[in-house]
């Protein structure tokens, strides 16, 4: 549950080479850029995985302005590093397009027709996956690790 995690509140920085030094304990690929004066772009290898909203505040005047991500975007900069290792697969599969980080999961097009989204449990490795396609309809499974998200994609559409 939300309340029972021991996070932060708000993720305070003055630069962006802050997060990025923090991103780089991980030895992950993501890239934090200022996309506007209230979004930050998130690139895994180049590509978008997510947009996190900031606003800007000065404390006191002459001083440099701080950048606060709060609530449900700090959840999503979390959630790239509680899941960098299936973040990796995906940008690194050659069969995923339109990846995009949410609060406790992540959607993504699968094979050019199938819109995939990967709902992470909080206290264990399981993982709800949430498939839709036109000529297949809506489809569920739970599985047991991330691990298993490919195999089962892969599997379940050579049945159709």
């Amino acid at each position: 549950m939300k309340g029972e995690r021991d996070m932060p509140q708000i993720l305070l920085f003055e630069t962006l080479d802050e997060i990025q030094a923090y991103a780089e304990t991980f030895q992950s690929n993501i890239r934090f850029e200022f996309e506007s004066s209230d979004t930050i772009v998130v690139r895994m290898y180049d590509e978008v995985v997510s947009r996190l909203k900031y606003q800007s505040v000065t404390w006191n005047h002459g001083e440099p302005e701080t950048y606060i991500v709060k609530g449900e975007d700090l959840e999503k900069f979390d959630f790239l590093f509680e899941h960098i290792d299936f973040l990796e697969q995906l940008v690194a599969s050659k069969d995923v397009k339109e990846i995009n980080v949410r609060t406790v999961g992540v959607t993504f097009v699968y094979k050019e027709d199938e819109r995939v989204t990967c709902i992470f449990s909080r206290d264990s490795d399981s993982v709800v996956l949430k498939m839709e396609s036109e000529d297949k309809g809506l489809r569920f499974m739970s599985l047991n690790h991330f691990l298993e998200v490919f195999e089962t994609l892969d599997r379940y559409a050579k049945k159709f």
